[in-house]
């Protein structure tokens, strides 16, 4: 199969598979900046290592979410929460201090922690902040668990709001802080799409459709790339918000997402496609014709279905994104490529039979697996001059005109993609090279 990576101009990234220790992330070093932090306001405040309190640092370490604006949703929530939670736990304080015949009364007061705990998450439910109930309810029993050893309540309740609203802040202020970077707008980072998406019938999930499109929008050309027709994966990538084209069709083609039509393309000669399509017919073997005319793709079988194509065809036929039709109702001038689908074992010797026409025309084969066809293969005709790799090429020449030190990354996971992490791990990547880190 031809599982050969493509590099262009520039350093290749993230092919070794050697072991190595996950790097410390920025979430790790700002939530312990923002603990010390914490622990050096607290020391200020007058508190020592006997009397310090641990809500700002815990507070700090809770809101300390991988965003900015899910750290501060995240931080309103647990200020009301605690809030509420310590005004029912101040307001049983009083009472006992009140009426001392309830804290005597050991089942009577555990009555009344009970209940204040059903009224903190009532009045979560009834603000319409019901994911701030659980917070409530853990900050009034730690408030009044202690009894009767709490001393001087109206105090302790004014701290612990401090400790919270200092863990609050703390964390939103180091979550907004940025170490200087300098955005390096002089690359164009050449992704494969399968190591983005592992197949097919996997869509991007939320975080990384966020974390795509976050680059895109700073700034970052991304350029996808992928050896099939956008088709296959059409569905997962259409929220994509890319500004340059996909390279598709194996370097056959550039494709815009945005307009879901194709921008250019590299065809094969209406010479060699008569005597590549004369060839298949005298071996009795149908094909199917990929063509594109007016920015839209459309393909052609040809010849009596085979075995081997059903199910190639079931899975055409099941994806909206395709215009499939039979017949021969095409130029040769809009032939993108010619697709021939055999068994594995008889892929070899189709190829040996068209290398003829390859060597002395200006044609290309290419042999790959079709989905979860077992046993079944397709073989692709392309023009000589189709490739990925000069695909790449004429992108970067575009854009040199305009600035001559643009330069292609591509862009490898250090594995397979096999779920989200190895795709954030991916744009983590793209982000340290488009981004990286100065300090001067």
């Amino acid at each position: 199969m031809n599982n050969r990576r493509h590099s262009t101009t520039g350093t290749e990234y993230g092919t070794g598979r050697r072991f190595r220790l996950p790097r410390v992330g920025q979430r790790i070093t700002k939530t312990s900046v923002a603990v010390l932090i914490c622990l050096v306001i607290s020391y200020l405040r007058g508190f020592r290592a006997g009397t310090m309190s641990a809500e700002a640092p815990i507070t700090a370490i809770a809101c300390m979410q991988p965003y900015v604006s899910t750290a501060a949703e995240y931080a309103a929530s647990r200020f009301i929460g605690s809030g509420t939670g310590l005004v029912y736990g101040l307001a049983l304080l009083i009472l006992i201090t009140v009426f001392p015949a309830i804290g005597a009364n050991s089942m009577l007061l555990y009555l009344l922690i009970a209940a204040g705990i059903g009224l903190c998450l009532y009045t979560a439910v009834s603000i319409k902040k019901p994911e701030t109930s659980g917070i409530a309810a853990i900050v009034f029993l730690c408030f009044v668990i202690n009894f009767p050893y709490v001393e001087q309540p109206l105090i302790r309740a004014a701290n612990q709001m401090a400790d919270i609203l200092i863990g609050t802040v703390v964390a939103i202020g180091v979550n907004t802080f940025r170490l200087p970077r300098r955005k390096d707008r002089n690359q164009v980072f050449f992704v494969d799409v399968h190591d983005l998406v592992p197949d097919p019938r996997t869509g991007l999930t939320p975080a990384v459709l966020f974390q795509l499109n976050r680059l895109c929008s700073d700034g970052a050309l991304i350029c996808l790339q992928i050896r099939h027709a956008p088709a296959f994966y059409s569905a997962q990538l259409r929220a994509v918000q890319l500004k340059l084209p996909m390279i598709v069709m194996d370097g056959a083609a550039l494709y815009d997402l945005g307009s879901a039509s194709y921008l250019r393309s590299v065809n094969i000669s209406p010479h060699d496609s008569k005597r590549v399509r004369e060839k298949l017919e005298s071996l009795s073997l149908s094909y199917f014709v990929y063509t594109i005319r007016n920015g839209k793709s459309y393909i052609f079988h040809q010849g009596e279905v085979r075995d081997e194509e059903k199910p190639v065809l079931a899975h055409m036929a099941a994806t909206p994104y395709r215009n499939c039709l039979e017949g021969g109702n095409f130029t040769p001038e809009e032939i993108v490529y010619l697709k021939v689908v055999v068994k594995e074992d008889e892929a070899k010797k189709l190829i040996q039979a068209i290398q003829p026409l390859a060597e002395s025309g200006t044609v290309r084969t290419a042999i790959r697996s079709q989905g979860d066809a077992e046993g079944i293969c397709g073989v692709y005709i392309y023009n000589e001059f189709a490739t990925i790799e000069r695909a790449q090429k004429q992108m970067l020449e575009k854009l040199q005109k305009d600035i001559p030190t643009f330069r292609g990354v591509p862009v490898h996971p250090e594995r397979a993609c096999t779920g989200e992490h190895d795709v954030m791990e991916l744009l983590r990547k793209i982000r340290d090279l488009y981004e990286p880190l100065r300090f001067f």
